[in-house]
């Protein structure tokens, strides 16, 4: 079992959003203008009742502390993302992005896995993951998306 010890850290205050009765037209057009609210104002939101279970969620969340905590600083260049290069961040965002001026303009570390977790390479730590990444990814996709 993988267990990510996060720091404390301040949770921003986003919209919660109920997905129980999407699927449903008339409750799907109700939760139009909360969605775009939501994401007008604050850019991210919090959905509930989705489909995934407590257990599954949990499972992803020690999943994607792999590529931070397992993976050496070195294997990280490797897959380092380059919005600059490639137009895409489908990698990891080293934390401390430095500006022309070198002054850090960026302190978020992420990892982004796009629709087919295995479209591309990953770090070895991660891939044993692979398999539960993808069928994550698809149900974000197919069900909540």
């Amino acid at each position: 079992m993988l267990v990510h010890d996060s720091p404390i850290v301040d949770y921003a205050d986003l919209p919660t959003i109920n997905l129980s009765k999407a699927h449903i037209p008339e409750c799907r057009a109700e939760l139009y203008p909360q969605l775009r609210d939501a994401l007008r104002t604050h850019g991210f939101l919090y959905a509930i009742n989705h489909g995934d279970t407590q257990a599954q969620r949990d499972r992803i969340f020690d999943i994607a502390g792999v590529p931070f905590d397992e993976a050496s600083p070195e294997e990280k260049k490797i897959y380092t993302a380059s919005i600059e290069r490639v137009g895409s961040y489908l990698a990891i965002a080293l934390i401390q992005k430095v500006n022309s001026d070198n002054e850090i303009f960026d302190q978020i570390e992420n990892y982004v896995v796009n629709l087919n977790a295995t479209r591309r390479p990953h770090p070895i730590a991660l891939r044993p993951f692979l398999p539960e990444l993808d069928d994550f990814a698809r149900h974000n996709h197919f069900n909540i998306i």
